[in-house]
């Protein structure tokens, strides 16, 4: 809904941890979403792909959209 918008990506490691976060100023996502239960192939992939490697996967409101990955090495 906007004529513009920013996309933030970090990478960042602390000790054996990385943290993967990516973030946009757009819309957001629709009230009660539930990562669990979408129905967008490519989250699912990704939300099957972190239960595989026992990892975590946040992805939520904050002033557009905000996905963050936490892996070890």
């Amino acid at each position: 809904g906007k004529g513009s918008g920013l996309i933030k990506i970090t990478l960042k490691k602390d000790g054996k941890e990385i943290t993967l976060n990516i973030q946009d100023n757009g819309n957001g996502l629709p009230d009660g979403f539930d990562i669990d239960n979408t129905k967008g192939f490519g989250l699912r992939l990704i939300n099957m792909l972190i239960h595989q490697l026992d990892e975590k996967f946040t992805i939520e409101n904050y002033n557009g959209t905000r996905s963050i990955l936490n892996f070890s090495l």
